[in-house]
């Protein structure tokens, strides 16, 4: 197995700031020999990402309102993925289908998450993308004072972007006139550039001209809305950011290249007969420095990507390839739910459709949970804590990198299993050459298993308990009685249409 790359990733701080251009002047400083500050892209839940959250109510709200999607998407699969899952291949005791379908909502908790820890992926990416142009730029067109370098004018524009940041976040580029502002405030403040070697005139004509050429930069342009983002704390923000709601996964128990072929056939047909609106197709593939010798990508391939590229070209989407950072392999195909039948608070969801291999799945549902732990995700409300105690008893910041290494391992030799039937035992950490020195047997995948199905089958208790409790409490409320009661009949009512329509 190849060396996998640690990539330590820290949280990004921000302050805000109004939309309102103006000059900020700073104290004098020293300037930084090197960043103090982290623009991580990834979607670790800091604080930051905690503070866009959206609050439960609306999570709730937004979970009940996307069931019509969800039933819509139910009827497409049922239509021409339900025959597929009726038939069957091999003989005798091998005899078994080539795959299953299901699919459900995203709950409200896991709502909440995605869109605080999606914006703040965005936004520390743009940011980091604008400081790096920025500072670029300034080196290139004004002179360093002595003993000054290209770190420093980097720490310094990263300064100036957080603290141009109070009161909300706006894109760094297309806003580029109010970010800049506060760089030369603060660059002339630092004494890092020897403005002296220019003319007021030409000072401006320079940052003039960095305005221009970063202005047409902007990274992540989908999630701006204008000059904004899209605010994560409203229902527009929430179902533009939790793009994923409503979900369908395909189960491929065959997962060899010509039955997903035939699938993809299947949705191709759904869209060519306005059924199914696909937006783009992600083909998840492993890193070529990650794979062990002698294998190369196309080993790990649910289906040659010649028929995905076929397949968004038919359908008039966009197809991108993903080079996995976690081992995990799946074809994503992200969808439209957007209905004439939906009265507006129904209406405006997108989904996903992921095809996926049995065995990469049953690894996939811990090593899910491993993340969100590990990305300090709440699971510990959600009935996890015994598992998050013992994961974080073995994973430590010395052995975490091993530990990643032997998901990766885990997740191409999962995908590498011949077709079976049943339950399979995941290959134990030694068998990759890791010693206990290196990584702890007891973050064995098989051990994480069992400790998250003793969790899972607790956690079905409480949710049953919870529910008859939330029962009891409704019968004695009339007020929300009637009004879910009224809100259920108006979504039986928009079922009924999408049945009719549909048939």
């Amino acid at each position: 197995m190849k060396v996998i790359a640690q990539y330590l990733n820290l949280p990004f701080v921000t302050t805000q700031h109004n939309n309102v251009s103006k000059t900020v002047k700073y104290p004098n400083l020293l300037p930084l020999s090197h960043d103090t500050v982290s623009f991580s892209a990834s979607a670790q839940m800091n604080s930051t990402a905690r503070k866009n959250m959206p609050n439960a109510s609306l999570c709730r709200q937004i979970y009940e309102n996307a069931e019509p999607a969800k039933f819509y998407m139910d009827m497409v699969l049922k239509k021409y993925i339900g025959p597929l899952s009726q038939e069957e291949v091999g003989s005798g005791k091998y005899k078994s289908k080539y795959l299953e379908y299901v699919s459900r909502r995203k709950t409200p908790n896991s709502i909440m998450e995605k869109v605080g820890s999606k914006f703040n992926k965005i936004t520390t990416s743009n940011d980091k993308a604008f400081t790096k142009d920025v500072s670029k730029m300034i080196v290139e067109n004004f002179k360093l004072q002595k003993g000054a370098n290209k770190n420093m004018v980097y720490s310094l524009v990263m300064r100036a972007v957080s603290d141009s940041q109070f009161t909300c976040k706006y894109p760094p580029h297309i806003n580029a006139d109010i970010y800049l502002t506060a760089v030369r405030s603060l660059l002339e403040a630092s004494n890092v550039i020897d403005f002296s070697a220019n003319s007021p005139e030409e000072i401006d004509d320079k940052f003039n001209a960095i305005k221009e050429k970063i202005s047409i930069l902007p990274p992540n342009a989908e999630h701006n809305d204008k000059k904004k983002y899209f605010n994560p704390l409203t229902v527009e923000g929430v179902k533009h950011y939790a793009n994923d709601i409503c979900q369908s996964r395909i189960i491929m128990l065959k997962p060899q290249k010509e039955y997903t072929a035939r699938v993809l056939s299947a949705l191709e047909e759904a869209a060519k007969n306005g059924d199914l609106k696909i937006l783009s197709i992600e083909n998840n593939l492993p890193d070529e420095e990650k794979i062990p010798d002698g294998k190369q990508i196309s080993d790990y391939e649910y289906v040659d990507e010649a028929v995905l590229r076929k397949l968004a070209k038919s359908v008039n989407a966009e197809y991108q390839k993903n080079f996995s950072k976690s081992g995990y392999l799946g074809i994503h195909i992200n969808i439209d739910l957007s209905n004439s039948l939906f009265p507006p608070e129904f209406d405006g969801y997108t989904g996903e459709i992921q095809i996926i291999g049995n065995d990469v799945l049953e690894l996939k549902e811990v090593e899910d949970l491993c993340y969100k732990i590990k990305d300090n995700k709440d699971v510990v409300t959600r009935g996890y804590n015994n598992f998050k105690d013992y994961l974080l008893k073995y994973l430590t910041p010395q052995n975490r990198q091993a530990f990643d290494d032997y998901t990766y391992a885990l997740y191409l030799s999962q995908r590498e299993l011949k077709p079976h039937i049943g339950r399979c035992q995941f290959k134990s950490i030694d068998k990759f050459g890791f010693t206990r020195e290196q990584l702890p047997y007891e973050l064995d995948y098989n051990i994480l298993r069992s400790i998250k199905e003793a969790s899972d089958i607790s956690i079905k208790k409480e949710e049953a308990k919870a529910a008859a409790e939330d029962e009891e409490k409704l019968k004695k409320d009339p007020h929300k009685t009637k009004s879910m009661i009224e809100k259920q009949h108006r979504i039986s009512n928009i079922i009924g249409q999408l049945k009719y329509a549909f048939d």
